[in-house]
């Protein structure tokens, strides 16, 4: 969705709720998902997720929000982040789950290689964990700007 898109969005959820109304927004940071293979308590990092068009729509999402905060259609009360793990026992498990539900990432060779070497491991205690971070905010709907 193009960023001008998201704030007109953002602008009709702005009238849409009530005087006192909060928009709560959830989507990762604008950072690729860190990919780690635990193996008993150890964790070692093989790379990360790749996107086709990278992080540029969660980056316009910020964007977006920030323009209507400024416009005076908002304010942002509570903002924080959490890490949203996806937790696979094999890579391919995980392409397979990414190629189900999130058809424009991918993984490099090399990544699913490193991955592949250490959970050839003989320990039975190991995962591959997908590692998102992601933010949530509480925004606040304003009176002024009303249309």
């Amino acid at each position: 969705m193009a960023p001008e898109s998201m704030v007109h969005a953002l602008k009709r959820i702005h009238n849409l709720l009530l005087p006192d109304g909060i928009a709560v927004d959830i989507h990762p940071v604008p950072e690729e998902p860190q990919i780690d293979v635990r193996i008993g308590r150890a964790s070692h990092l093989v790379g990360w997720m790749s996107q086709e068009h990278g992080c540029t729509k969660y980056a316009q999402a910020n964007d977006a929000w920030q323009a209507v905060i400024e416009q005076g259609l908002f304010a942002r009360e509570r903002y924080t982040t959490f890490e949203f793990k996806t937790v696979t026992r094999s890579m391919q498990e995980l392409e397979a789950f990414l190629q189900e539900t999130w058809q424009a990432a991918f993984i490099e060779e090399q990544v699913v290689r490193r991955a592949d070497d250490l959970m050839a491991s003989a320990t039975t205690d190991k995962e591959i964990l997908l590692r998102e971070i992601v933010e949530v905010s509480r925004c606040r709907r304003l009176t002024q700007g009303d249309e």
